[in-house]
């Protein structure tokens, strides 16, 4: 899902690109988008259901990519959607190396014992070549926990269900466990071969448009993307325990993207920020019934239904663009692209799961702290049914 040429999703109800549509409606990426990462989306949005492994590979840093004659780097986040989901990813320490050497034959075949006793770079380098993954570290995420992979570090995907974003390229250096072409020494001399287990991202919650959920430690209240900040996030779990709608963060140290989960319950009434809605008969929905607001956000978005079922409108009034509708029923496998500057309300008639990809709310808060208030895209007031 975005608008990498290779794939780019369309408009469902004219069949246009998404990406000749933004090239027509620039403003729909925001200012400090276009200024940073020009008129496309920055961004990839995926969904895998992986029953064997896949490739080993890394992805080139700026200046490697730029050797090679490829477009920019490509950092990516996974986020597993069940328990059990298996991925290999940075490095085992020398000593479960060398551990690994002396109880499998094979694999001591493979690695001479100079290089077993001298450096993990060695030992991959051979390991490699051999489309094994004894080197790697292995590491089995539950749900919703998501791990983050910078450029030049290695990593594959073993098995599970989940969601991935990624910044818009296709710049992937392979090894292994795949047919596709390999470059098994570039790959090698790129890598970090930084050892221990990977950094886990749970995902910071705060309960959607309360203003009783406390939000972190300091207890600074939310503002900015999509009203939060880049600091801790963490809700207080007894005010999550009772709680309608919930917002969940994952946020990367990278300034291309972010995940977002939304949870909606259904006909919600709460505390909740929530602005009355009429919906219409084909949703199912209660007259009068609530529905939560999803706040405006600086950047593009694309939004995903996981599961459940109910209608997304655009929360404020204003002239309509091309292919762009103002309310729309919405369903498992629903895809929306939102421009910039759009809140939405959410109605949800059977409990709603939205996954959303977002620019990073650090890059708009780094954006106005360099550059200064920048002026806010002009609003486009709904959003765009896209498929992948």
């Amino acid at each position: 899902m975005g608008t990498h040429p290779n794939c780019p999703s369309t408009v469902a109800s004219t069949g246009q690109s998404l990406s000749s549509w933004i090239q027509q409606h620039q403003e729909s990426l925001g200012t400090a988008v276009q200024q940073r990462f020009g008129v496309n989306l920055p961004f990839l949005f995926k969904v895998l259901s992986v029953s064997k492994a896949l490739s080993i590979q890394s992805h080139p840093n700026k200046q490697l990519a730029e050797q090679l004659r490829r477009d920019h780097p490509k950092p990516e986040m996974a986020l597993a959607l069940e328990d059990g989901f298996e991925a290999l990813c940075s490095f085992a320490s020398l000593a479960e190396i060398l551990q690994a050497v002396r109880e499998q034959p094979e694999l001591a075949a493979l690695v001479k014992a100079a290089a077993a006793a001298a450096a993990a770079a060695a030992t991959f380098a051979a390991v490699a070549a051999a489309a094994a993954n004894a080197a790697i570290a292995a590491a089995n995420a539950s749900a919703a926990t998501a791990n983050a992979s910078a450029a030049a570090c290695a990593s594959a995907a073993s098995e599970g269900q989940l969601m991935e974003c990624m910044a818009a390229s296709d710049n992937v250096i392979r090894a292994g466990l795949t047919p596709k072409f390999k470059h098994t020494e570039v790959l090698c001399s790129s890598l970090t071969y930084m050892p221990g287990f990977p950094e886990v991202l749970e995902g910071a919650s705060r309960c959607l448009g309360s203003q009783e959920c406390k939000l972190g430690r300091s207890g600074a209240a939310a503002a900015g993307s999509a009203g939060l900040e880049p600091a801790s996030l963490e809700a207080d779990p007894a005010a999550l325990a009772t709680a309608g709608a919930t917002l969940t963060v994952y946020r990367p140290p990278f300034e291309e993207f972010e995940i977002r989960r939304v949870d909606v319950p259904a006909a919600t009434r709460n505390t909740l920020a929530t602005h009355p809605v009429t919906p219409r008969s084909s949703s199912g929905g209660q007259a009068g019934a609530e529905a939560v607001l999803l706040p405006a956000d600086p950047g593009p978005q694309i939004l995903l239904v996981q599961q459940g079922e109910g209608r997304l409108s655009c929360a404020e009034e204003g002239g309509m663009a091309d292919g762009l509708e103002r309310e729309l029923d919405v369903s498992r496998g629903s895809i929306l692209f939102v421009p910039a500057a759009t809140a939405l309300t959410l109605h949800a008639t059977q409990p709603l799961t939205i996954w959303v990809a977002a620019v990073n709310a650090t890059f708009f808060q780094l954006a106005a702290a360099t550059f200064g208030s920048q002026a806010p895209a002009e609003p486009a007031p709904a959003q765009v049914v896209t498929t992948a």
